[in-house]
């Protein structure tokens, strides 16, 4: 399905990319430093773990079907603040539940090497039919 076709049936395209775009180079880089301003929810996670990627993946939804989504994680948990989400999920389980495949992780600098290189927020590395 392109994202066309994706957004004519399903009314509007999700943040997802922006979001965790905007947790890893953003809050994650001020965490010490603005730590009030960070979200409750995000606080824990972003002091915990050094080793914060963002993934961007192919995931199955009854209702979306398969399409192209954004979320973050470490060696363990699964984070998915998009769409009003605050899901927090072991990583495996989120693989199961989603159906993940063809996954494609990011540390904080290939992040925003690419988001500046490109002028978008994710998906760099996939085909632009694909979603």
């Amino acid at each position: 399905m392109t994202t066309k076709e994706f957004k004519k049936k399903h009314g509007k395209l999700g943040n997802c990319t922006s979001t965790t775009l905007d947790i890893i180079a953003y809050y994650q880089s001020r965490y010490k430093k603005d730590r009030e301003k960070i979200p409750e929810e995000m606080r824990f996670m972003l002091g915990r773990f050094g080793d914060l990627r963002l993934a961007n993946g192919l995931v199955f939804n009854p209702v979306t079907e398969w399409h192209l989504h954004a979320w973050l994680e470490d060696d363990m948990w699964c984070y998915d603040f998009s769409n009003g989400n605050k899901a927090i999920l072991p990583k495996a389980r989120y693989y199961h539940l989603g159906e993940c495949k063809d996954v494609k992780l990011y540390s904080r600098e290939a992040a925003i090497k690419k988001a500046t290189e490109t002028g978008i927020c994710g998906f760099w590395d996939f085909d632009k039919n694909i979603n």
